[in-house]
């Protein structure tokens, strides 16, 4: 799936439904949101979470931490891991 373009597609849409109002549209942390919690959002981008295995990142989304809410009820499994692979894309060059 790390590879598959169509699962990349499909994170992307979904980081684009759900995620950029925290994250921000390009995952650095700067979406209208993100200044109403405690903790800025992470930069996805960042070699902190890239850094981080494909199956960490989904254990995240799907449980939340911190004030990030779980999507484990919210999003299909699928949709969990696109988002995950769909975040590899989002590394700084």
């Amino acid at each position: 799936m790390a590879d598959n373009p169509m699962a990349i597609d499909k994170g992307s849409k979904v980081f684009g439904s759900l995620c950029w109002t925290c994250h921000g549209t390009r995952g650095v942390g700067d979406g209208p949101n993100a200044t109403a919690l405690q903790k800025p959002p992470a930069d996805l981008g960042s070699p902190q979470v890239q850094g981080q295995s494909t199956g960490a990142l989904y254990w995240k989304i799907t449980n939340g931490r911190g004030e990030m809410a779980s999507y484990a009820l919210v999003l299909s499994r699928e949709d969990r891991w696109a988002v995950a692979h769909y975040l590899r894309t989002l590394a700084h060059e």
